[in-house]
C-alpha cells in the first residue's frame, strides 16, 4: 500500500499551477463570461446597454472618459479583474477540495448565495443604479456559467495524479 501524502502543500509540489493563480485565470475568463452573457440578456429584455453602463462605471472609478468601444473594452476588463479576485479566493479557500465533483457543487452553493449577498447589500450602496438596471434572475442564470468555469481551476492546475512511491514526503 502506497503511503499517504502528508499534507495538501505535497500534492500541490506536483501541480502545474497554485490554486491562486490557477483561479484568478479560470475567474477571469469567467467574469467576462458573465458580463457577456448579463449584457445579451439584459439587451434581449429590452433593457439598457449593460456594457456601456458598465464601462461607464469603471471609467468613473478610474477617472478616465472613455466612449464608444472604450467603455466596452473597460467592462470587459473590469468584470475579468473582479471575476480574477472572486475566482482566487475561491481556489484558495478551496485548496484542499482536490475532487472536481465536490468543488462544483460548493461552487453551485457559494456564488450564487454570494450574488444575491452582493446584490441586496453591496449595489444599493455602491452603484444603486446599476441594482436596478441588473436583474437578480438574469444575474443568477448569467452566473451559471461562472459557477462551472471557476470549478476548472483545479484540472487547470493539476498534473496526473503523482505516484506516491515516487514522491518523497520527508522533505
Amino acid at each position: 500500500m502506497p503511503p499517504a501524502p502528508a499534507s495538501t502543500r505535497d500534492l500541490e509540489r506536483h501541480d502545474r499551477l497554485g490554486p491562486t493563480t490557477a483561479g484568478a485565470l479560470t475567474g477571469g475568463i469567467g467574469g467576462a463570461a458573465v458580463l457577456a452573457i448579463a449584457a445579451r440578456l439584459v439587451e434581449h429584455r429590452g433593457g439598457p446597454d449593460l456594457l456601456a453602463r458598465a464601462g461607464a462605471y469603471v471609467a468613473h472609478l478610474l477617472h478616465a472618459s472613455l466612449a464608444g468601444v472604450q467603455l466596452a473594452f473597460a467592462a470587459f476588463v473590469g468584470a475579468a479583474v473582479v471575476g480574477a479576485v472572486g475566482g482566487a479566493l475561491f481556489a484558495t479557500t478551496t485548496r484542499r477540495l482536490r475532487r472536481f465533483g465536490p468543488l462544483l457543487v460548493w461552487s453551485f452553493v457559494f456564488f450564487p448565495s454570494a450574488w444575491i449577498a452582493v446584490h441586496a447589500f453591496v449595489l444599493p450602496r455602491v452603484a444603486p443604479g446599476l441594482r436596478g438596471e441588473l436583474p437578480l434572475s438574469v444575474m443568477l442564470l448569467a452566473m451559471l456559467v461562472y459557477v462551472v468555469v471557476v470549478p476548472l481551476a483545479l484540472p487547470v492546475r493539476r498534473r496526473a495524479a503523482p505516484r506516491w512511491d515516487a514522491v518523497d514526503v520527508d522533505e
